[in-house]
């Protein structure tokens, strides 16, 4: 009796094991494979305050001119890339500023998420005039002229330099914002992200 009793009772735990596994996956691994294989068949973009990039554009190796940057450097974190073409004017300096405070709101989930300029200028020594960590803190730049950035940029879907792109952990190109995106909506849609992934 006392058997039988211990193998039900075996029993009954792995099945609340299976049941709270499905509970917590489950929702992840139907998002990705809607957002993967099905997004052209269900209006996920009603559900998104970005454009949902499909299909999902996975980015291949690449090398830039700065030492160490590569296609690790947008792996193990979610990335909030701003191609930039020529001077960086008053509108990119406020979309800077924008996604600066967007992280910030993150709060204890900042760390996940790295802010990443492409900047195309081909100018000896030109520098951004937001290259200063204390208005910008952790703010990467990837610089270079068209050739050198090419092999990233050219991977880039629709036009990059009217573009907020958000890149996931695995180095998938998944979301596009426009330039002129309201910081509430975005943030939401990130604190979302962050919070049913697995990733980064």
């Amino acid at each position: 009796m006392t058997e039988i009793s211990t193998s039900e009772a075996i029993s009954q735990s792995r099945r609340r094991l299976v049941l709270l596994a499905l509970l917590f996956f489950g929702p992840i691994i139907v998002s990705w494979l809607f957002i993967r294989f099905g997004s052209d068949r269900v209006e996920l973009q009603s559900m998104t305050y970005g454009e949902l990039v499909n299909p999902v554009v996975t980015l291949e190796a690449f090398q830039l001119p700065d030492d160490g940057v590569g296609l690790t450097s947008l792996q193990g974190i979610w990335t909030l890339l701003y191609p930039v073409r020529g001077e960086c004017l008053e509108s990119c300096e406020q979309l800077l500023h924008d996604t600066r405070q967007v992280r910030t709101a993150l709060a204890k989930e900042m760390p996940r998420v790295q802010r990443v300029v492409l900047w195309q200028n081909s100018e000896q020594g030109a520098e951004l005039p937001i290259d200063d960590p204390a208005r910008h803190p952790a703010l990467r730049t990837f610089r270079g002229d068209e050739l050198e950035l090419a092999p990233l940029w050219q991977q880039l879907p629709g036009t990059p330099e009217e573009s907020l792109y958000l890149i996931d952990p695995m180095g998938n190109v998944m979301m596009r914002y426009p330039l002129d995106f309201e910081g509430k909506p975005l943030l939401k849609e990130l604190n979302f992200l962050l919070k049913n992934s697995v990733l980064g």
